[in-house]
């Protein structure tokens, strides 16, 4: 599970490509299982009851770039990713995509084809 939240911090800044369904709620649920122990600890150590915060806060681009991947990988395009900012609808709508298995879309084989097709091919030149 550690190999699957890694996974998340590796790509923080990706928002291309793909992500299974089992990378992304098992990284998920790491980042649960993290801030259940931050805020257990803050609520033992007063002191440290900033923590969960940061961790959240640390936690946010890259679990929007995961779930940026996940959609890809259901179908959607990048900007379906704003429903989010919807409260509770946008946020059921979000995790309705998230558990649905994989797809193949058109749109990503689209956008491969077309970059295939902008290569520029090593000219024949006879000497």
């Amino acid at each position: 599970m550690l190999d699957y939240y890694l996974d998340y911090l590796k790509n923080w800044n990706n928002i291309k490509g793909t992500m299974s369904r089992h990378d992304y709620w098992s990284g998920l649920l790491t980042i649960l299982l993290i801030i259940s122990a931050l805020l257990w600890f803050g609520a033992k150590i007063p002191f440290l009851n900033f923590l969960p915060l940061v961790f959240v806060g640390a936690m946010l681009v890259p679990y929007l770039t995961a779930t940026t991947r996940r959609l890809h990988d259901v179908g959607r395009k990048t900007w379906f990713i704003l429903l989010i900012v919807i409260p509770v609808a946008g946020w059921l709508c979000i995790f309705v995509e998230t558990i649905q298995q994989t797809k193949d879309d058109e749109y990503f084989e689209q956008k491969s084809k077309a970059k295939e097709q902008k290569k520029i091919p090593l000219l024949n030149t006879r000497l």
